[in-house]
């Protein structure tokens, strides 16, 4: 399934204390693609380890975001997407919690059930794995990494849900060959040059997988002007182009913004949001089409 080209979205995390709020924010800004938030400023069970270790299945965020999608907040909403903390970052950061491959099960039935929910209204689901621990020294070996996190993605994938990786810290690119993704997620604003030039995005790319670019900057001003010019001079210089990748190119800020103020977040989405309509009125509908063969690794 390909969305419109360069949709607005989110990470996940917001700073609101009412999810109803949140979800007015997501309404405004991500109206093709929302997502289920979380809010780790409403209590300690409310972050992304604790929910994945502790809440339902369906977490607070997801629900709400299905209860409103059936009264009509999104009426123009493409797909949900869904983020859930991977079994990396759960077993570094809980290691009493479980094995890795128990982890990676368990994260993969959350996965699963989280995709069937959304599927319920309809709507295509995009579940997401959070990994900001896959570029810690402290990760487990490579193979044992690959296993799990193809267990959890699969179970998603079995459900018929696009699925994802998003990683904040700067991880081995080459896991992306390994994996069964559609979606990879990252800091753009501290990577984007350095991701764009190596040929694992390359070979995603051409194999019709998007990225989710975190450009928006979470500790200063955003300059929507900046961040398209960087942007295209980035894709440019890596033998792509916004006309040839647009649908395959979602924007975000460059991770959660769950520990900001309600202020700072709403500033980061609407700059979000005013790149994509910036990016998009730039270019003609019938120039976005894929032409991998122009790219040259």
């Amino acid at each position: 399934m390909a969305l419109p080209p360069l949709c607005a979205t989110g990470v996940g995390s917001l700073p609101d204390l009412r999810l109803d709020l949140a979800l007015a924010r997501v309404a405004r800004s991500c109206p093709i693609l929302p997502f289920a938030p979380q809010l780790p400023q409403a209590g300690p069970g409310r972050g992304m380890i604790a929910e994945a270790l502790e809440g339902p299945a369906l977490p607070p965020g997801l629900t709400a975001l299905l209860a409103a999608a059936r009264a009509g907040a999104f009426p123009r909403a493409q797909a949900l997407k869904s983020q859930l903390a991977g079994p990396i970052t759960l077993g570094i950061c809980a290691p009493k919690a479980g094995g890795l491959l128990h982890l990676a099960d368990a994260v993969g039935a959350r996965a699963a059930a989280q995709a069937r929910a959304i599927h319920t209204l309809g709507a295509q689901a995009v579940i997401v794995l959070d990994e900001p621990c896959l570029g810690l020294a402290s990760a487990p070996p490579r193979a044992a990494v690959v296993s799990a996190l193809r267990r959890a993605l699969s179970a998603a994938r079995a459900e018929g849900a696009l699925v994802g990786l998003h990683c904040c810290s700067a991880m081995d690119l080459t896991l992306l060959d390994e994996l069964p993704l559609d979606v990879y997620s990252f800091d753009a604003d501290h990577g984007l040059e350095v991701a764009l030039a190596h040929p694992a995005i390359g070979r995603l790319l051409r194999r019709g997988g998007v990225l989710a670019l975190g450009l928006t900057p979470t500790d200063r001003a955003p300059s929507v002007e900046g961040m398209e010019a960087r942007l295209r001079a980035a894709l440019l210089s890596s033998g792509w182009g916004i006309a040839e990748l647009g649908p395959q190119l979602w924007l975000t800020a460059s991770c959660g913004l769950g520990l900001c103020s309600p202020p700072v977040a709403e500033r980061i989405m609407e700059a979000t949001a005013r790149l994509a309509r910036r990016l998009v009125s730039g270019c003609h509908p019938a120039s976005f089409v894929v032409s991998p063969h122009k790219h040259v690794e």
